[in-house]
């Protein structure tokens, strides 16, 4: 049986162990040469600077039961060579229709004029959205001038969005992290974004959300 180095390093942390060969206690942990309290690296999670953000606390049950259409979650992926173009993603949260939307930049400027461009083009119903507290979405405020309420998840908890959260992991399947940003097209996305929608789900009786969204609206 062999024992990794993580394994000892959490039964030393599990609960202070005392052992000397004289017989005298002596905490093992201070032996250790970067000794702590706890094992493992304490994240500091800083607070929000969005103007006027509402917390996803505030959010109705009408929003958090999935009664009703038109609540989406919305987040941004990137691939692996460029951090500056970038897709939002949004999914409805009783159907899971997806929209996606290919920005130039993470500007929250531009991201968000590029979603108020797209549901005047569409005339698409949105109601709310809830998004993470990245400072893309700053200028979230333009959404509500439109009509669209906006919710913000806890600072460092994207699992309170977990439907566009695996929303993002299936458009790997489509537009994959290590895809070259030029090769990424309005088109590509386009047709990432058509085919995410006919998938059947086991959470709408296997049906795709597209069939699912018709029968809502």
């Amino acid at each position: 049986m062999k024992i990794t180095a993580e394994a000892i390093y959490q039964w030393i942390y599990r609960e202070p162990h005392h052992c000397s060969e004289d017989g005298t206690s002596m905490d093992l942990r201070k032996c250790l040469i970067r000794a702590r309290k706890k094992r493992g690296m304490q994240r500091k999670i800083s607070k929000s600077k969005i103007k006027e953000r509402v917390s996803i606390h505030a959010r109705p049950d009408n929003i958090n039961k999935r009664v009703e259409f038109g609540h989406y979650e919305g987040d941004l992926i990137f691939n692996e060579v460029s951090q500056s173009m970038n897709v939002l993603t949004l999914t409805e949260r009783t159907t899971r229709y997806t929209i996606m939307i290919r920005n130039d930049n993470k500007r929250s400027e531009t991201v968000i004029d590029a979603l108020i461009r797209y549901v005047k083009e569409t005339g698409i119903v949105i109601k709310s959205i809830t998004f993470d507290n990245g400072s893309e979405f700053t200028e979230h405020l333009k959404l509500k001038a439109i009509g669209i309420l906006t919710y913000f998840c806890d600072p460092g908890s994207p699992w309170q969005k977990g439907s566009c959260e695996n929303l993002n992991g299936a458009s790997r399947r489509y537009l994959p992290f290590d895809m070259p940003a030029h090769i990424i097209t309005d088109s590509l996305v386009k047709i990432a974004n058509e085919a995410i929608n006919n998938i059947p789900r086991e959470i709408l009786r296997l049906r795709p959300v597209i069939f699912q969204t018709k029968m809502l609206r």
